[in-house]
């Protein structure tokens, strides 16, 4: 199995995601207490974060917690996002923008 490299930027810490895994998954096997840590169903915002660099595909989310606007400027749901290569993001959390 496949398994791709997450760098989180802003908290200078890489998690390991399995193939098919979406990112929280691989925070939340790295730190079950991370911050991001929510309802892991792209509803409540908590896991929201940029992406910096990588490929990956996305699931449906709350357009509440991230418009198309801000998806169009790298902000996600790292419980619907699923790395296609090693990704590098910041992690923003719930109602923050940079």
């Amino acid at each position: 199995m496949k398994k791709y490299i997450v760098k989180i930027l802003n908290e200078n810490i890489s998690v390991n995601v399995n193939e098919g895994d979406h990112i929280l998954k691989g925070i939340a096997r790295y730190n079950s207490s991370h911050k991001a840590n929510g309802c892991r169903n792209g509803g409540c915002g908590v896991c929201k974060i940029r992406i910096v660099s990588g490929e990956f595909e996305v699931k449906k989310w709350s357009k509440e917690q991230v418009s198309d606007e801000e998806f169009e400027k790298g902000y996600a749901l790292a419980c619907r996002v699923f790395p296609k290569s090693d990704m590098v993001i910041e992690y923003i959390g719930k109602n923050n923008k940079k």
